[in-house]
């Protein structure tokens, strides 16, 4: 950039180009370390809550529920979610289809801390970014050389448009993996629209033939 200023008194084209890679490069890593912060603060606070389901008794929190006239919606979620908390650590311990573990016992198996443990691998695995991705992106580098064409308001509405179909994409893959979660709880099972249903029943129940979760 010095030789070019002293030949011809103003940065060259090629040195300007540089710069803006380096300040687009330092903006993918303060947002890249942002989203990280952000998904370690979500992860501690599900370790929280899943170390909050054990402590509890699933007939305590129907008292809870029932005795709270003016229940705000954030304090019934936390509800729910301890509710399907117990529900999946029943599940895992018994399941309604297939066998159980028969070298895990309830009295003697952390089941929060195998989720927690689950859970950390699965951050450690979407921070890490595994190599395919640096080959799937050198493969897709010359499907950018169109942009790269555009200019002032084309190249702002193209940039809008991927950026609103990503966040599309992303919509839907977390619909799929909400669905999925869904799936895997019984089809009478708390929401926040109906946190205790009327076919969903306490463990003891005497005269029930539904199965019953806790």
């Amino acid at each position: 950039r010095r030789l070019s200023e002293m030949e011809h008194s103003h940065p060259s084209e090629l040195a300007e180009l540089f710069e803006d890679v380096h300040v687009c490069i330092f903006i993918i890593m303060v947002v890249f370390i942002l989203l990280v912060s952000l998904l370690l603060v979500i992860a501690v606070m599900q370790q929280r809550k899943f170390l909050m389901g054990e402590g509890v008794r699933q007939k305590d929190i129907h008292e809870k529920i029932v005795g709270e006239s003016n229940l705000s919606t954030l304090r019934k979620s936390v509800y729910v979610d301890l509710l399907v908390y117990r529900i999946l650590r029943r599940e895992f311990f018994h399941p309604s289809i297939g066998q159980a573990h028969r070298r895990v016992r309830p009295a003697s198996f952390h089941f929060h801390v195998y989720l927690g443990l689950c859970m950390s691998e699965f951050v450690v695995e979407l921070i890490e970014i595994p190599p395919f991705c640096y080959t799937t992106v050198m493969f897709c580098l010359p499907l950018t050389l169109p942009l790269m064409e555009l200019e002032g308001f084309s190249l702002v509405l193209a940039f809008t448009i991927i950026s609103w179909a990503m966040l599309v994409v992303l919509l839907l893959i977390c619909s799929h993996l909400f669905q999925t979660f869904e799936q895997m709880l019984p089809e009478n099972h708390p929401t926040l629209q109906n946190p205790i249903p009327m076919e969903y029943e306490l463990v003891g129940t005497r005269g029930s033939q539904r199965p019953q979760f806790y």
